[in-house]
């Protein structure tokens, strides 16, 4: 099942609403499951970040990602929430 363009574009408003909602919270550290899909996803979250523009701390970052080894990841769910907004709003442009 896909999403309609109504569909996306709700939810890329909504996770920007979000987002700055979240924003203005003391702690944004979110965990996802470990796993090779949302090791991936937070990859892609980075490059995203830096414009695919990767300096020593994107690099680090990304390092960090590909090494976890524990059962959850962290990130912060502000980045985690511009980044699939961002990523519905592609969806719609095709």
């Amino acid at each position: 099942m896909s999403l309609s363009i109504t569909e996306l574009s709700l939810i890329a408003e909504l996770l920007e609403m979000a987002h700055d909602q979240f924003s203005n919270h003391c702690c944004n550290d979110y965990e996802i499951k470990n796993s090779k899909e949302h090791k991936n996803l937070l990859i892609e979250m980075v490059k995203w970040n830096v414009n695919q523009k990767i300096d020593k701390n994107a690099r680090d970052e990304i390092n960090d990602i590909e090494n976890n080894k524990h059962k959850m990841l962290d990130t912060a769910n502000t980045s985690l929430m511009s980044f699939l907004a961002n990523r519905c709003r592609e969806e719609l442009k095709d």
